[in-house]
Order: structure tokens, then C-alpha cells, then sequence
């Protein structure tokens, strides 16, 4: 067919379902737009297809190395020291991958096929977490101790041994709080608030006799 001038591509569309990345036979059109939108970070694979993640190794660990990155980007962007060095920047050619968690482009996909994507991830986070904890003093500053065992060991939120609890954003290890499966702040957070709402009670009936 006149449309068809032999050109192969990889499908987006299988690649979501199957994680199929074979180049398929498209027409001119479709081979012109998928050039245009490679790049572009239009496929929220989440949203679409979450099994992926756990069925293809390597899609788990870009989104686990993905997770530390926007953690330590947390810490990045409020660090005097890591503005002026442009820390954050000079080192990421694709801000996407460091902004949102759900959303790929097909250029990430088939890099995370070939393991090119996996290992630029893994380096960021090496020279990430190594002004974080290692070179610069503020941001070592704002390390954690473990709300449970408060032990001198820190931990930071983007650690993938810490948890952050979804209430009151206290810092632990995971494994504390898997022992304990509870916050302590929280806890004592609960514990006031009752007993307010105890002597409130006590003061209403008192003021009524």
C-alpha cells in the first residue's frame, strides 16, 4: 500500500498490554508521529497497566528508583549549597522522571527494556544521595531518628529502609514500624486529645451541678 514505505516501530499500545517491544510494520504516518512523541512523557503506565510493575523486574525498579529520586529532590530544591552547584539539573536530560511517579514516555519504556534507564537511575541516585548524606552539611542536617527505637542510626523519608507516616510525617525505620505497626506520635497525638476531651467532659458536668 501506498502508506506503507516499510518502516517499522515499537507499538505503544503493545507495549503497555504485553510489554511487547518488538518494531512492528507501521505506515508513514504513524512511524512520523511516534518520532514526534518518543520523547514526550504521555503514558501513565500506572494508570493504564499497573500489573507491569510487578511482572517485569526491571519496571519495578525504575519505579522504585524513581521514588528515592523525587524523595532526595525534596531535599534538593530547599538546599542553598545544591542550588548553586546545580545539583539537581546538570545531571537529568529528562525532568519527568524526577517530577511524577505514573508518567513514561516510550523512549523510557524501551530504555527500561534495555537496562540503559535502570543504570542512569541508579547513578542519579548515587550522586543525589551522595551530597545528601556525604557532602553537604545542611542537608545532613536534616536527617531523621527513628521515632521507635531512637537509635543514632539516621534515616531520611527517601530511604528505601525508612517509613513516613501518612499522618503526622514522622520518620522511621520500616522495620520498626512493621515490629510495632503503629506511630508513637500519632499515638501520643490520640492519648491528648482524649484526655482533653476528658477533662472537657469534667469541666461541662461540674459547671452543671
Amino acid at each position: 500500500m501506498a502508506c506503507h514505505w516499510g518502516g517499522r516501530a515499537v507499538v505503544p499500545a503493545r507495549v503497555v498490554r504485553n510489554w511487547d517491544l518488538e518494531p512492528r510494520p507501521v505506515c508513514q504516518a504513524a512511524l512520523q508521529q511516534l518520532r514526534i512523541t518518543a520523547h514526550r512523557p504521555i503514558i501513565n503506565l500506572e494508570k493504564i497497566n499497573p500489573r507491569l510493575f510487578s511482572l517485569v523486574q526491571e519496571l519495578g525498579l525504575v519505579k522504585r528508583l524513581r521514588t528515592e529520586l523525587i524523595g532526595m529532590k525534596k531535599y534538593l530544591t530547599v538546599c542553598r549549597k545544591a542550588t548553586e552547584d546545580h545539583v539537581l539539573w546538570k545531571h537529568v536530560d529528562a525532568p519527568h522522571l524526577i517530577d511524577s511517579l505514573d508518567m513514561y514516555s516510550l523512549q523510557d519504556l524501551v530504555d527500561t527494556n534495555s537496562g540503559e534507564l535502570p543504570f542512569k537511575l541508579h547513578s542519579l541516585v548515587e550522586i543525589f544521595s551522595n551530597h545528601i548524606k556525604v557532602d553537604c552539611e545542611i542537608c545532613k542536617g536534616r536527617a531523621h531518628i527513628c521515632v521507635i527505637c531512637l537509635c543514632n542510626e539516621v534515616v531520611y523519608p527517601f530511604d528505601t529502609t525508612g517509613h513516613t507516616c501518612s499522618n503526622c510525617n514522622s520518620v522511621m525505620h520500616k522495620v520498626c514500624y512493621n515490629r510495632k505497626n503503629q506511630c508513637p506520635k500519632c499515638l501520643r497525638i490520640k492519648s491528648r486529645m482524649e484526655e482533653e476531651q476528658n477533662n472537657n467532659q469534667k469541666e461541662n458536668e461540674e459547671g452543671t451541678d
